[in-house]
């Protein structure tokens, strides 16, 4: 059986929203279908890559310290548009787990060649 290729675009702050932590859920659950999953983080979606986030001063939950765990789950395709990185002023260096910045280009090829697109 050939699996199939999973692009998971997470565009939403990390908090406010329960739709970056959901994208989290999906993509953890999804490592256990497919060795073909990529992780792109864009738009406001970058700041989930902020280090050092402090939710629970705002009574919310820190879940993106659970990216840490991606590496345990094999999932080592994580992205950042180079671009909104650097709109956002993240070092992406500091994030929970390896990220390596992209091009807008890079991710349109990416549309194109992907068998499932989910966006958060």
């Amino acid at each position: 059986m050939v699996s199939k290729s999973i692009l998971i675009l997470l565009s939403h702050p990390p908090h406010g929203q329960l739709d970056a932590q959901e994208a989290q859920d999906i993509a953890l659950s999804a490592s256990a279908f497919t060795d073909n999953l990529k992780i792109v983080f864009m738009s406001e979606g970058v700041l989930q890559l902020a280090p050092a986030q402090q939710p629970e001063a705002q009574f919310l939950k820190d879940f993106c310290s659970a990216y840490g765990a991606f590496p345990l789950y094999d999932i080592d395709q994580v992205y950042a548009i180079q671009h909104d990185v650097d709109v956002f002023n993240i070092d992406i260096s500091q994030a929970q787990m390896p990220v390596k910045g992209i091009t807008l280009e890079t991710l349109h090829a990416w549309l194109s060649d992907s068998d499932i697109i989910l966006r958060y």
